[in-house]
């Protein structure tokens, strides 16, 4: 079958807000094989996507009705109200595992008698909708590297946190719970099990008093001559 018609594509983009709203914007030009566009024509527009390569399995397809503008323009939301046969779900489609090809076929006389105009690998743009899954969704199962225990609630794993990784002066008393330094979070040594000696040694206290005494017993004689 001859092909009187061909698409050239624009561009691709996610609408992307607060939230993903799992669309596709496409936009492309029709052109009819000498390359002049076709202006104000009601065509069919059959989109699917493909995993892994150009020719894999469909993970999401759909037929659009649309009207080309003055100068052959015609937009659409994949993924939005309003199409028909219907295969799948945008929001399904695993935008994390392997390549997503995009086919686009089109009936010029906007009936179901598709020419296949190929197809084109996905690239960065609609991964959007995987990093905004991403971002919606938390980590679950066993914590690893430098936590222990499971999300969504891990803790830090014993002896992560060392002297090299703190600042000088960093941690202080107003930063520490009251009740939070116990003796079993100290290292073995850290608080002595006894206290030193106070006061004077036996034999320096005798020496002491020994050099003292003598000295005592002559200021008396001087303090009863004045």
């Amino acid at each position: 079958m001859k092909k009187n018609l061909l698409l050239l594509t624009i561009f691709f983009s996610v609408i992307a807000y607060g939230q993903a709203p799992n669309q596709i914007n496409y936009q492309g030009i029709a052109r009819n094989a000498v390359g002049n566009v076709i202006p104000g024509k009601n065509i069919s527009v059959r989109l699917s996507i493909h995993e892994g390569n150009a020719t894999g399995t469909i993970v999401y397809s759909e037929i659009r009705n649309v009207t080309t503008s003055n100068f052959g323009l015609f937009n659409i939301a994949i993924g939005s109200a309003g199409a028909a046969s219907v295969t799948g779900t945008i929001s399904d489609v695993n935008w994390g595992a392997g390549a997503k090809f995009l086919q686009v076929e089109i009936d010029p006389a906007g009936g179901s008698n598709f020419l296949d105009l190929g197809a084109a690998q996905l690239l960065s743009v609609p991964y959007a909708l995987f990093s905004g899954n991403s971002t919606n969704s938390s980590p679950s199962g066993t914590a690893g590297g430098e936590l222990s225990g499971s999300y969504p609630n891990p803790t830090i794993a014993n002896g992560v946190i060392t002297n090299s990784r703190l600042a000088d002066n960093s941690v202080s008393t107003s930063k520490i719970q009251d009740g939070s330094v116990t003796a079993t979070k100290l290292a073995a040594g850290v608080i002595p099990t006894s206290l030193p000696p106070t006061g004077l040694a036996g034999a320096a206290q005798q020496d002491l008093q020994a050099a003292i005494l003598p000295e005592a017993l002559i200021l008396i004689p001087l303090s009863l001559m004045v």
